[in-house]
C-alpha cells in the first residue's frame, strides 16, 4: 500500500479516513474508535514518503495511537510499554496533554515537556535522546506514570 496524501480516503483498504490535514479516523471495524490527530511530521511523511519518516497511516497506526493514549489515561502507578516508532510516541504525548498544553522548560530554557491546560497530565521529553529513550506520561488523577519506549 502506498502512502496517500493527507486528504485521501482509505476506508475501503485500511479502515482509515482523513478529515482534513493531520486527522485520521477509524471508520471500519477495528480495535480503535474515535479520532486521533497526527503530528505534522506524520502528515509530511504521508505527502512525501521519501522526505518524511516513510510512515503510512493505516488502521494499525491509528489503533496503536488510540490504544496507547487509552493506556496512558488508565495507568495507575508506574508502568512502561513499547510502541512501533518515536513518531507514534510523540503523537501519543501530544494528544495525551491536549491542544492547549503549555510547555515546560528546564533551568536553561530548553523545552522538556508539556502540561495540560488543567494541570492534570504531563508529557516529559527529558529522556528522548538517551540510549534507552522514552517519553514519560504522568496522569495526576490516577497517579499513573507511563514510560513509552519505541523500537529502533
Amino acid at each position: 500500500m502506498t502512502a496517500p496524501t493527507a486528504g485521501a480516503l482509505l476506508a475501503e483498504e485500511s479502515g482509515v479516513s482523513f478529515a482534513g490535514s493531520g486527522t485520521a479516523t477509524v471508520v471500519g471495524a477495528g480495535s480503535a474508535e474515535g479520532t486521533v490527530r497526527l503530528l505534522d511530521n506524520t502528515t509530511a511523511a504521508l505527502d512525501n514518503p521519501a522526505e518524511g519518516t516513510g510512515a503510512e497511516v493505516t488502521a494499525d497506526v491509528v489503533s496503536e495511537i488510540s490504544n496507547t493514549i487509552t493506556r496512558a489515561r488508565q495507568t495507575i502507578g508506574n508502568d512502561g510499554m513499547f510502541v512501533s516508532s518515536k513518531n507514534i510516541a510523540e503523537n501519543v504525548a501530544e494528544q495525551f496533554v491536549g491542544d492547549n498544553a503549555r510547555p515546560i522548560y528546564d533551568r536553561v530554557g530548553n523545552m522538556v515537556g508539556k502540561i495540560s491546560e488543567d494541570g492534570t497530565k504531563i508529557a516529559r521529553y527529558t529522556s528522548i535522546e538517551k540510549l534507552d529513550a522514552y517519553i514519560n506520561l504522568e496522569n495526576k488523577p490516577t497517579g499513573g506514570n507511563l514510560h513509552i519506549r519505541w523500537l529502533k
